[in-house]
């Protein structure tokens, strides 16, 4: 509740303001914000604004609105991860292919958050898969991978981004290694039109255990 530099006359039967500054401030647990009532008994306008942050209690459901995207795990000689658990100091590739479903301009972002206890050991590139030059890269059973403007390893996350002006496929896919033992979330990736918000789509979450080795 700001007012400038206004002195603020502004009161609540339930809630604890602490005022100063030029603003009122009330902070609020998901419980109290329905009761929550402010009273304005001065003869100044004041503006409310309301900030909310948590964690969610599930992860985002699979969801595609201009996009298809599909993510896949496989291991370093080409075959799918059944199982839902892999051994300490193991590798794996994750391969992420995706389209518009319109023919527009557009800036392509993919972010693909890491499951804690994984880090990314390396980004493939177009010579790794397969080349349409005829030859083979090393992970050729990939396909064709995708020249992207940018791709970033990131602490927790697979960034990737382009300009892209049809319905053209797209696939991006890099090696990551279970380091940490424990069991934990397999975030969805999510893909997005940088300036078209509602353009849209984020795959599956799941789970993957990493299991202790004794030699490490």
């Amino acid at each position: 509740l700001l007012d400038g530099a206004e002195a603020l006359s502004i009161e609540s039967p339930d809630t604890a303001l602490q005022k100063g500054g030029g603003y009122v401030q009330a902070h609020l647990d998901g419980a109290n914000l329905p009761s929550a009532r402010f009273t304005n008994t001065g003869d100044k306008q004041v503006w409310l604004t309301t900030s909310v942050t948590g964690t969610p209690v599930a992860a985002p459901l699979a969801f595609a609105d201009g996009f298809s995207l599909d993510k896949d795990l496989f291991t370093l000689d080409g075959k799918p991860l059944e199982a839902a658990h892999i051994r300490q100091g193991e590798k794996l590739i994750i391969r992420v292919k995706f389209k518009s479903t319109h023919s527009r301009n557009r800036t392509i972002v993919l972010a693909d958050l890491l499951p804690a206890g994984f880090e990314i050991e390396t980004i493939l590139k177009p010579a790794d898969g397969a080349r349409r030059d005829g030859h083979a890269g090393a992970y050729s059973w990939l396909g064709d991978i995708s020249d992207f403007d940018i791709t970033e390893a990131r602490d927790d996350r697979f960034v990737a981004s382009l300009e892209s002006f049809r319905r053209t496929p797209y696939m991006a896919a890099y090696i990551v290694r279970a380091v940490t033992p424990g069991d934990y979330v397999m975030p969805g990736a999510v893909l997005e039109d940088m300036y078209r918000p509602a353009d849209q789509a984020i795959t599956e979450a799941g789970r993957l255990t990493i299991t202790a080795d004794g030699s490490f």
